[in-house]
């Protein structure tokens, strides 16, 4: 009689969906990084403006920093949507091995309802000689 495969043998039960939560909860919190930051800039960009007169040195020299530092922001800003690129790349590669997986489960069941079938034909009596053998010659 055939050994009947569970399907846990073959993969650990839902290995993958601590990942997928890991990977959501990383965006999540890559996107509101993203809009702080954004708003930051806009801010320091605001406050900047307000702070000095571009007609003297003192305003040159805070809208040069506010330019640095909303330059600073940008590369920041820019950063995080690679980051945020990344993890969804990872992220639909984790779906995408869950499904292959699950694939893999599911043409395991079907084989092993075929053998269960073809055992109880032969409980059954079923089965004739000519197919025995051909079953046989198969395996060879």
């Amino acid at each position: 009689m055939a050994k009947q495969i569970k399907g846990n043998e073959v993969i650990e039960d839902n290995h993958l969906d601590n990942a997928i939560k890991q990977a959501e909860i990383y965006l999540g919190l890559q996107k509101n990084i993203n809009e702080q930051i954004v708003k930051n800039a806009k801010a320091l960009k605001v406050a900047q403006t307000a702070a000095g007169s571009a007609n003297s040195a003192k305003g040159i020299k805070a809208q040069t920093q506010a330019l640095s530092e909303a330059e600073k922001k940008k590369k920041a800003v820019l950063k995080t949507d690679k980051d945020i690129i990344n993890a969804e790349i990872k992220l639909k590669a984790l779906r995408s091995d869950k499904v292959q997986k699950l694939a893999e489960l599911n043409l395991l069941n079907q084989q092993q309802a075929k053998i269960n079938k073809q055992v109880a034909r032969e409980k059954l009596g079923l089965v004739g000689a000519y197919e025995k053998e051909s079953q046989k010659l198969i395996q060879l």
